[in-house]
């Protein structure tokens, strides 16, 4: 299976799990939502602009957001379904309280220590709205890998869903892909 496949999977996977999340809302599309580790935009322009009216896109890297800006999603900015491009790393991404109605995170969790992690989820969790969510998207491995060429920390399920609760958030929906067995599995979570 190729990664454009498994790409095309997981997107289709998590419109079930957003929908379903979402199912009680009738104002979809009003919905503000915050990007976290957002690169030059991917997961924003393919997959979350076409479901949520406008989004922040936040990445310790500015030289991915000046390309998302100027480039990959200048089209997004004009219109202002790009709000705000936000130059911080998670660790201190302090978003406003009741802003978002779904904080996206995906991918990037690797890359912090536990209580970076707990820390983040609990700002992230004041930041939401009355019916907000939080989405994770995470590869997981059955005993947990440190990567010295990243520093990255692939996690266990139940270590990372034990952070989730550290963090007072609960699990309300999770999807797991396994396919293709040469990769990490991925999580993806609803909190």
């Amino acid at each position: 299976m190729t990664s454009w496949k498994i790409t095309q999977m997981c997107r289709s996977i998590m419109l079930v799990v957003i929908y379903s999340s979402f199912f009680y809302n009738a104002l979809l599309i009003s919905i503000t939502r915050s990007d976290c580790g957002a690169g030059i935009g991917r997961a924003s322009k393919n997959f979350l602009l076409k479901f949520f009216e406008k989004v922040d896109l936040v990445d310790q890297n500015s030289k991915f957001l000046d390309e998302a800006r100027d480039s990959y999603l200048k089209d997004e900015v004009a219109s202002g379904k790009v709000q705000e491009l936000i130059p911080i790393g998670l660790q201190e991404f302090n978003p406003a309280i009741g802003r978002y109605d779904m904080i996206w995170i995906q991918w990037v969790l690797v890359h912090l220590m536990d209580d970076d992690i707990i820390a983040l989820l609990k700002r992230c969790r004041d930041a939401l709205t009355t019916n907000g969510v939080i989405g994770v998207k995470e590869n997981v491995s059955q005993r947990g890998v440190a990567e010295t060429h990243d520093h990255s920390i692939t996690r266990p399920p139940n270590e990372l869903e034990s952070i989730f609760e550290q963090a007072g958030l609960q699990v309300t929906k999770r999807i797991v892909i396994t396919e293709p067995r040469e990769y990490y599995p991925v999580h993806m979570y609803i909190l």
